[in-house]
């Protein structure tokens, strides 16, 4: 990273830079801090489009459609679309910051060509980050070593979808704008000969990089650095292929047919990669040091600072208002305390739902009175729950925080939900309060994998009630969906964090179980699990919910269908995650009195 220039802004949006990470074709990408309680205090890089491309209409109209599609992109392996303005005198983007080293960086550094095992990974990872990428309606155009993050869960697939103009109107186009038409090394055919490009142009490009990635060469490069020799043996010629392993050979061979409709298709090269393992993902050495240099990034982190301007919070463009619900009768009070003790009974039956967790209560007693009137924060709700249903259609975990629970017809907080099949993310409305409840709805999916679910898909109820009664003892808050369905909730005291350090390797039990967990913050998918001890391939990946006393909990599992054999099925548990106090080489992994010891891979 390099230190911001005098012409450089302090801030774009709401975000303050701190240093430059490249430029290209389209603009300036900088890594920027988020203002505190946003993102998770995350870092993110945001690219700043330049000003020629800003002044064109057509430019600005494709740029903001395709900005909407790439927040559609979900997966485990890109770098997710968290905020953009495209409306600015100057439009930006804003991204997750990946920590590690590119491809390219990594293949001519130290590392040198990566091993057969780990380019079957890397084509597995890149082939399901291109589906992501294509199920949201884009192409990527630019797929190369350096836009593939190497990080220890696996790669990470960046700068995908933003609107690059790729015709090819000259010669002197190609040479000033190659960045952003894409790396001529990496093109396809047709995008050198300016038709049409399609999903199977990013599968041009995959063959390229597996190539690449195998050799330390382009198959068409020749060692001859002319621009249009190169493009000419990208169209016509036969590319080299000497070196690259027998595990990827006849697949690489597929992804370079020079003809779109002759290469496999996405989903063709995940299906025929699906068997690798993520203990074989990269050698031991290039682990240790992408864990060092993570390292060194959280030491480099500056703390987050506050934005200059104050952003106002935007409405939820989904409208679901519930009729206000009154003051607890004594009825309602009985029934409550009846539903408290069957839905205990239940759930000890039940394998559904966050793990339970006693949270206890060490500030004063609360007090139930709202504010007289609605200038007042009331603090009572603000913070972070985590929510179960386990006597529903759909049953569902949900973390959810919460910043506002008085202003009525504003988003009051952000949500992290997850069924059996679907991991949802977004924000929640404030559309009631009545003494002494509050009533959220309006859910707002923002991300979720897979992508494009919907508030139903993601299993979310209409709405649900958060209320405060003194005569259920401790911290005395209960949740509900309806009257009949009451389950007491106590409030975190941990704020919103993503995965410590110390989690972020390879794990395994020894019996065909491999664990991966990778850096991420709450909603992100960070734990990849690969079972093989049942005579079939399984793999699945569940997200992070919360982070407290040094747990990591996580969402139920999702199978990777695209990656598992079809028998296979994932266990649907919110497992827990935590290091062994006495050596941290071991990693727990419990559910209720399941508990299983991980050892980390050396």
């Amino acid at each position: 990273m390099d230190r911001l220039r005098p012409e450089d802004p302090a801030f774009i949006g709401p975000y303050r830079l701190v240093g430059r990470l490249g430029a290209g074709g389209m603009g300036v990408v900088y890594r920027a801090e988020a203002p505190e309680g946003q993102h998770d205090g995350r870092p993110l890089a945001v690219k700043l489009v330049r000003a020629e491309a800003a002044a064109d209409e057509e430019f600005r109209r494709r740029f903001d459609r395709e900005v909407r599609a790439a927040r559609l992109v979900g997966g485990a392996w890109t770098a997710h679309v968290l905020d953009a303005d495209t409306e600015a005198a100057v439009p930006w983007v804003a991204t997750e910051y990946i920590p590690g080293p590119s491809l390219r960086a990594a293949v001519e550094g130290r590392l040198g060509p990566l091993p057969a095992a780990s380019v079957l990974v890397l084509a597995h990872r890149l082939g399901l980050a291109l589906r992501a990428i294509h199920e949201a309606g884009l192409v990527h155009r630019d797929l190369k070593p350096s836009n593939i993050l190497l990080t220890v869960g696996g790669p990470r697939v960046i700068d995908f979808g933003i609107a690059r103009r790729t015709e090819l109107s000259s010669e002197s186009d190609l040479t000033r704008t190659g960045v952003l038409l894409g790396s001529p090394e990496f093109m396809s055919p047709e995008q050198v000969r300016g038709e049409e490009v399609t999903a199977a142009s990013d599968v041009f490009s995959l063959g390229s990089v597996l190539a690449y990635a195998s050799t330390g060469r382009a198959p068409f490069s020749n060692g001859d650095p002319g621009v249009h020799g190169l493009l000419f043996r990208v169209a016509y010629e036969d590319p080299d292929v000497a070196g690259v392993p027998e595990t990827v050979a006849e697949l690489v061979h597929d992804c370079l047919t020079k003809e779109p409709e002759g290469r496999p298709s996405v989903e063709t090269v995940v299906s025929r990669t699906r068997k690798a393992l993520d203990g074989s993902w990269l050698p031991p050495e290039l682990l240790a040091r992408l864990d060092e240099d993570a390292a060194d990034f959280i030491r480099a982190t500056p703390r987050p600072v506050r934005a200059p301007v104050r952003t106002p919070v935007r409405a939820s463009v989904r409208a679901s208002v519930a009729a206000p619900v009154a003051a607890l009768s004594p009825a309602t009070r009985r029934k409550l305390r009846s539903g408290l003790r069957a839905g205990r009974q239940l759930l000890t039956a039940v394998l559904v739902g966050a793990a339970t967790v006693a949270y206890t209560w060490t500030g004063p007693a609360p007090s139930f009175a709202l504010p007289s009137d609605g200038t007042q924060e009331d603090r009572r709700f603000t913070g972070v729950w985590r929510l179960d249903s386990y006597d529903r259609d759909v049953p569902f975990t949900m973390r959810l925080e919460i910043h506002n629970s008085t202003r009525l017809g504003r988003t009051a907080g952000t949500f992290v939900s997850a069924t059996r099949t679907t991991v949802c993310q977004g924000e929640i409305g404030l559309t009631s309060r009545t003494e002494p409840t509050i009533v959220l709805s309006a859910f707002h999916v923002t991300r979720s994998t897979p992508s494009g679910a919907s508030p139903e898909d993601c299993g979310l109820p209409d709405h649900l009630t958060l209320g405060a009664d003194a005569d259920l003892g401790g911290a005395g808050f209960y949740w509900r969906e309806t009257d009949s369905s009451f389950s007491p909730v106590s409030k975190s005291t941990t704020p919103s964090t993503g995965v410590p350090r110390e989690f972020w390797k390879v794990w395994t039990a020894g019996d065909g179980l491999v664990v991966v967990i990778r850096p991420g913050g709450l909603g992100d998918p960070v734990v990849r699990t690969v079972r093989t001890g049942t005579g079939r391939h399984c793999e699945s990946t569940a997200a992070l919910l919360s982070v407290d006393g040094g747990f990591l909990y996580t969402t139920p599992s999702v199978l990777d269908e695209a990656a598992s054999e079809r028998a296979c099925v994932a266990d649907g548990i919110p497992w827990r995650y935590s290091l062994d106090p006495r050596k941290s080489s071991v990693l727990v992994r419990e559910y209720d009195d399941d508990a299983r010891r991980l050892r980390l891979v050396n």
